[in-house]
């Protein structure tokens, strides 16, 4: 021990802080966050963030990154990629995430996954609000919309007039679009 003054000092046990990531850190790992559930007949975004910790603390912005979604499952499912026309997604220098949009146009769940070159760590999800990768799509649901009929809501505040719309559909069975499922 060192005397300092009146009071005894053990130099050994003053230790540095553990070292926090920073966005120059190397990419931990890809997480997938989204709804767990949608309709057939309708696209689903799912964002892909990047991580420069497993803590989920520091979104990797360092470089720019290529991966791939991936999905597994019920072997009937087929998934699409309706904008891209490919599960090849980037997510640019500067940035830690990307949107992708994605189709699942026959009923079943479907294990969602993305890797990505360089990521040391597995990818996690939140689909749903939980800690889970699976997606359950189904030919008849709702859909909430805005007045464009989009589905990406902004925040609403109580006590507050929106125009939010509730649609019931079903997959056409001709065109595989979105139909009224009540008439």
């Amino acid at each position: 021990p060192t005397t300092g003054g009146d009071r005894d000092m053990d130099l050994q046990s003053l230790q540095s802080p553990p070292a926090c990531p920073s966005a120059t850190s190397p990419l931990h790992h890809l997480e997938i966050v989204g709804s767990d559930n949608g309709v057939t007949c309708d696209a689903n975004n799912f964002i892909i963030r990047a991580w420069a910790d497993a803590e989920q603390n520091t979104r990797f912005t360092a470089a720019a990154i290529t991966g791939e979604m991936t999905h597994s499952g019920d072997s009937e499912v087929t998934v699409t990629y309706p904008e891209s026309k490919s599960p090849i997604f980037t997510i640019d220098s500067g940035l830690s995430e990307t949107t992708i949009q994605v189709g699942v146009t026959k009923e079943g769940t479907v294990t969602f996954d993305a890797t990505a070159t360089g990521a040391t760590g597995n990818t996690t999800c939140r689909l749903g609000g939980t800690n889970s990768c699976d997606f359950l799509a189904s030919s008849v649901g709702f859909i909430f919309s805005n007045l464009d009929k989009a589905t990406d809501i902004l925040a609403q505040t109580a006590g507050k007039d929106s125009s939010i719309y509730l649609r019931a559909v079903k997959k056409d069975s001709d065109t595989a679009a979105c139909v009224a499922a009540l008439n």
